[in-house]
């Protein structure tokens, strides 16, 4: 027998917010790094493939998946969602994971970045990440729990199995990824406070201290994003896999357990916005777009005032000609 999703109607309204505003906030930024040709650079390449999985998080996994859950009624399609917000959420992490060593090699070896950040080998990286995303979440699907015709059970015999693939999967792709990051950004606060001037000769060496203090405030605001991406996904995940050992939920804990769940998948909606600001090409880009939206709002406004200002005048005027010559009869 079909599973009946029936969401109570205050969550069907948080879940329905968070999906819009994760489809608004990230397709907004999609578009605005692709019709720029000025903002076409690696980091933004990695971001614009991090905003398009936030717009595909919002309409195919948390609509379906929360926003409306009789849309889950669908047969085989609810294991298909299930899977596909895993992968998801692996993707934003190993997204985070690559921005923050793109920040890195700008920083470890600024002569040499552009190399090490061309175009081909950025958009192979990217790729990859989503194969290996998709590929390590359909796993259930190829072995322990494949799709049995047009039943939605999502409750499994395998629970040793599933339970053992979560742990990998979140272990392999999301706290390995969350570790790199902060080894990383250990060796970027290292470099910064004990570089040597002495290293390289005095040309190269004045190139790299301009690019370093070019691109200090840009990792701190990324180490800021980084931040709250693990103060928002942090949560969950841990509780998701120190309750998978668990049969029964106390109401606490299932309280618990919704609260961090609504944070955490709250985050791609606050992704883009923090970037927006952060980011000062994003944000020089954003205010533009801003400015350019109020100024065609105040042309509109006051040529609309005008085209009514000409109206009555010419109306007065027609009435004068009117009165001052009226017609003749015949």
């Amino acid at each position: 027998m079909t599973t009946k999703f029936i969401y109570p109607v205050d969550k069907t309204i948080i879940w329905s917010t968070i999906s819009g505003i994760t489809i608004l906030t990230n397709s907004y930024m999609l578009i605005l790094i692709c019709r720029k040709n000025r903002l076409w650079s690696s980091i933004n390449a990695i971001l614009a493939s991090m905003f398009t999985a936030g717009i595909l998080f919002g309409s195919i996994y948390l609509i379906p998946r929360f926003a409306y859950g009789n849309l889950m009624e669908l047969g085989s399609f609810c294991h298909l969602v299930i899977s596909f917000g895993q992968a998801l959420s692996v993707i934003f992490m190993l997204h985070q994971c690559l921005v923050c060593l793109d920040r890195y090699l700008a920083v470890l070896s600024p002569l040499k970045y552009r190399l090490y950040t061309d175009n081909k080998i950025v958009i192979t990286v990217v790729l990859l990440i989503w194969l290996l995303a998709f590929t390590g979440a359909s796993i259930p699907l190829m072995t322990f729990s494949p799709i049995q015709g047009p039943i939605c059970n999502l409750t499994t015999q395998h629970v040793e199995a599933e339970t053992v693939f979560l742990f990998t999967l979140l272990g392999a792709l999301f706290f390995l990824p969350l570790l790199v990051i902060l080894i990383t950004y250990a060796h970027i606060i290292h470099i910064f406070n004990h570089r040597d001037p002495l290293v390289l000769p005095v040309h190269q060496n004045s190139t790299k201290l301009s690019f370093l203090q070019k691109n200090r405030k840009l990792v701190m605001n990324v180490a800021i994003i980084t931040s709250v991406l693990i103060v928002m996904w942090c949560p969950y995940v841990t509780i998701v896999l120190i309750y998978r050992v668990k049969t029964s939920y106390s109401p606490f804990e299932l309280t618990v357990i919704n609260i961090v769940q609504y944070f955490a998948f709250s985050y791609p909606a606050v992704s883009p916005l923090l970037y927006a600001y952060n980011m000062k090409s994003l944000r020089r880009e954003v205010i533009k777009d801003y400015n350019a939206f109020c100024c065609n709002r105040q042309r509109r406004r006051v040529h609309t005032e005008l085209s009514i200002r000409q109206s009555n005048i010419s109306n007065v005027n027609h009435t004068n000609l009117a009165r001052k010559f009226p017609p003749e009869l015949d």
